[in-house]
């Protein structure tokens, strides 16, 4: 992820203050910390849905594929509670 994406992550989680202060140091609320995290999860997650989704319609194999695909997705999910 470059730079300038996660300076929009972070502005969209509403600590673009902090995050243009350059202070290292500062204190910034933890649930703003937390909706950062929430969209770092679901950009990382990005298009895997459908891309399982076109894996159940192929081979055996790629069915095979997009079964472990889609238990690492929710597992990810489920473990940052992140709900799409």
């Amino acid at each position: 992820m470059n730079t300038e994406r996660i300076k929009e992550l972070a502005e969209q989680a509403g600590i673009e203050e902090w995050w243009d202060s350059g202070n290292e140091c500062r204190e910034v609320l933890q649930e703003h910390l937390e909706k950062l995290a929430e969209f770092i999860v679901k950009e990382c997650l990005g298009d895997f849905k459908d891309r399982i989704a076109r894996r159940y319609q192929g081979s055996v194999r790629d069915r095979d594929v997009a079964y472990g695909m889609e238990i690492v997705y929710s597992t990810i999910q489920d473990k940052f509670g992140v709900n799409e």
